[in-house]
């Protein structure tokens, strides 16, 4: 017996083409740049999504969220010197956030 096996997707690739379309088509909303540093983040790509997370806080400065994210990655890529700054301002802002908390520990 013979099965037809469909071809296997490349949910990495179409799931990267997709939001690159999206940030092509609305390049200043910073939520769509957030999600691919995020997806970038948890598919082990932390350096490239670096530069994604720093363009969101030059669109969205006041986003303790990912002020939090890019110190994680930074700390993930042991750039201490430039997370730990980062960290002390989210606990300025949200002095209750255990993330930040946690992240400096």
């Amino acid at each position: 017996m013979v099965m037809n096996i469909p071809p296997r997707i490349d949910f990495k690739k179409k799931s990267l083409e997709l939001i690159d379309g999206l940030i092509r088509k609305f390049q200043d909303d910073y939520y769509f740049i957030e999600t691919k540093a995020q997806f970038l983040y948890e598919k082990g790509l932390i350096k490239e999504s670096i530069p994604l997370y720093q363009k969101v806080m030059k669109l969205n400065p006041n986003s303790v969220l990912t002020n939090i994210q890019l110190a994680t990655a930074l700390i993930a890529t042991q750039k201490y010197t430039i997370a730990i700054p980062l960290l002390k301002e989210a606990t300025h802002f949200e002095p209750e956030n255990p993330e930040a908390f946690h992240q400096l520990g």
